[in-house]
């Protein structure tokens, strides 16, 4: 597409997002227009769209086990650098953001070896021409993942934050309370943010559900639409074992963790877990302080369901 093209998705895309999502994205003082990815040209450039607890870091991992595919992390995080791109430090990356984005679609990917690379966006690490620039342009394939049980994503963050461990760890054993204010809050915050990357979103984009890659049942299954939605190779035969988990992705809790967890046993193994396994498997039944009071707000609500997860 000519450049008038891409000016005009971006506008377009612009006026589509409308008001509502001005407090969602990273506030921007000096852009004045979208940002541009660079232009098409192997590899494939793509960007996952997500929030955090949604099955995101799994989503990256089965990714980068794919030989042509280089996936990165939270590369806009406001707290660090999360990708491997060892030149640029948080400092360098926010005072040049687009040179960033630029460097992490091109830097050393030899055209013969990689097929696509990207990253995962949460919407608040975007600024808003970064989320149109994206989100408009035909040279990024857009993947959106979300996980539709809310009351799961929010007990996760909670676990999470309180243990100070977001990867790679069973949080079964921890008991969370659930202030409902505090919920319904959290509720209207992702609903906004998915409905800020659903204002954007067109029959291109690949949508996927938490429950479809957390499924060992599923996973291979959708992994395939993945690939084939970024245009590479399927996994022969003999690389599917790939979408398994092994014990190569297991972790190792310190002892401050291990106490939190009351040093609970977990898979078999004292302290370790996978990014390939479910985090939480406890219920929400004998993981929330408050079930029962839940079980009486939420009957008849939308809510109800979810008190099923977990």
């Amino acid at each position: 597409l000519r450049s008038s093209d891409m000016l005009t998705l971006a506008q377009a895309g612009a006026q589509r997002i409308g008001s509502t999502c001005a407090h969602v994205f990273v506030d921007e003082r000096h852009a004045r227009h979208a940002y541009a990815p660079p232009e098409d040209g192997p590899p494939s450039k793509f960007i996952i769209f997500t929030r955090g607890r949604s099955g995101s870091t799994l989503l990256v991992d089965l990714l980068k086990r794919h030989p042509a595919i280089r996936c990165h992390h939270e590369a806009l995080s406001s707290a660090a650098v999360y990708a491997d791109m060892p030149m640029w430090t948080k400092g360098s990356r926010d005072a040049n953001r687009s040179g960033f984005l630029d460097s992490l679609y091109t830097q050393g990917v030899p055209e013969r070896q990689m097929q696509a690379v990207g990253f995962k966006a949460f919407p608040q690490q975007l600024t808003r021409s970064e989320f149109i620039g994206l989100g408009t342009s035909p040279h990024v394939k857009k993947i959106v993942l979300r996980r539709s049980n809310l009351l799961d994503v929010y007990v996760s963050e909670i676990k999470a934050r309180k243990l100070g461990e977001y990867k790679s760890v069973n949080t079964s054993s921890l008991r969370v309370h659930v202030f409902l204010t505090d919920f319904r809050a959290f509720v209207r915050n992702v609903e906004r943010e998915y409905g800020c990357i659903d204002s954007l979103r067109d029959g291109s984009w690949l949508g996927l559900s938490y429950d479809e890659i957390a499924s060992a049942e599923r996973r291979r299954g959708t992994m395939q639409r993945v690939f084939e939605h970024l245009g590479v190779m399927n996994l022969a035969d003999a690389d599917e074992a790939a979408l398994d988990w092994d014990e190569a992705t297991s972790s190792t809790y310190s002892p401050a963790k291990m106490a939190v967890l009351g040093g609970k046993q977990m898979d078999g193994r004292a302290g370790r877990s996978s990014t390939l396994m479910k985090q939480d498997v406890a219920p929400h039944s004998s993981s929330i302080d408050n079930f029962a009071q839940l079980v009486k707000v939420f009957k008849g609500t939308r809510f109800e369901s979810m008190l099923r997860g977990a």
